[in-house]
């Protein structure tokens, strides 16, 4: 079991991977990687040597440049529980994926990724993502707000006006 965990004050450079990584997943593709298989729906059972993350807090966390801003993978049967990211900023290729997840809070957290999209979400649950996105070329972020209910609310800030979308649907 991983747990209590504080981190702070990381500044990160030229990261090859993933700037936060918390991994679960030993065995094979994890469910966003396996777009070929069926959704498994028959989880093994929690033992002792089911692996555990939770409690833990990151803040005040700066990269410039790695493969995947983060990455929140936990399995089916145990998911990542607790875990906090304040005040980060992350510039990478990818952006977001949270898997298997609880009780997720991301406050202040602001990713420009080169391609994709910011967030992917699967099996998560009673979690607040607050995440800002820079936008194209100028100095607009979009801001995007997840919460527990599934919805997904998308304000993004053009010239002087703001604009709000909502949409559902998405696969938590």
């Amino acid at each position: 079991m991983v747990e209590n965990i504080h981190i702070s004050n990381i500044n990160m450079i030229g990261i090859p991977g993933d700037a936060i990584n918390f991994n679960l997943f030993y065995g094979g593709k994890s469910p966003l990687e396996d777009t070929t298989a069926e959704v498994e729906t028959n989880f093994p059972a929690v033992t002792e040597e089911t692996p555990q993350f939770r409690e833990i807090h990151i803040e005040n966390i700066v990269c410039r440049g790695a493969m995947n801003a983060i990455v929140l993978q936990g399995l089916p049967e145990m998911p990542l529980r607790n875990i906090t990211l304040k005040n980060v900023s992350i510039l990478s290729q990818n952006g977001i994926t949270v898997t298997d997840a609880e009780k997720i809070l991301l406050e202040n957290v602001r990713v420009g990724n080169d391609s994709g999209v910011p967030l992917k979400t699967f099996r998560m649950k009673d979690s607040q993502l607050e995440l800002l996105k820079k936008a194209g070329i100028c100095s607009a972020f979009e801001l995007i707000r997840r919460i527990s209910t599934g919805l997904l609310a998308v304000w993004a800030r053009k010239a002087s006006r703001l604009t709000r979308s909502v949409c559902t649907g998405f696969n938590t």
